[in-house]
């Protein structure tokens, strides 16, 4: 992933010590960015259509005497709602995809740092030790088979 880095406890300091990953990191943050405006525009045109679409007029009665009657337009009101629903489930998804991207990078670094810390502790096990009891049965032929091939392996 990237190298160089330093080692990363809180997920709000990833975006700030990526020496390496700063196109991780302006990813990560564009989403953000867009999640946010994406929550604002979308308050903002369910405020809009509320108020220019929200209520209508009816005109009933004769000509030279109107009666005006405001009522609720229905159909405004449900597609304010929508507008403003459709804002939020954006941003948490993009909020949530943004989070998970984080996590993707913080794993990457922990795990490219302990890959080598692992393989050195596994150089010195035989297949026996790495396979848990737990998967030993007399119906597991593959577990069977794995150890054996390991074994001869090992012996030469």
């Amino acid at each position: 992933m990237c190298e160089g880095k330093n080692d990363i406890k809180d997920s709000s300091v990833v975006l700030k010590t990526h020496g390496g990953c700063r196109m991780n990191a302006l990813a990560i943050n564009v989403l953000k960015l867009f999640a946010w405006i994406d929550l604002f525009a979308g308050m903002i045109g369910s405020l809009f259509i509320l108020i220019k679409y929200g209520t209508k007029e009816i005109i009933s009665g004769l000509y030279n005497n109107p009666n005006i009657e405001t009522i609720i337009n229905p159909l405004g009101v449900g597609s304010a709602i929508a507008v403003l629903v459709q804002g939020v489930f954006v941003w948490a998804l993009f909020s949530v995809i943004a989070g998970i991207a984080e996590n993707i990078v913080i794993l990457g670094e922990n795990v490219t740092k302990t890959d080598l810390n692992i393989s050195k502790i596994l150089s010195g096990l035989s297949a026996k030790d790495i396979i848990p009891p737990a998967f030993e049965s007399e119906d597991n032929k593959l577990v069977d088979e794995y150890r054996s091939v390991s074994i001869k392996n090992e012996k030469g």
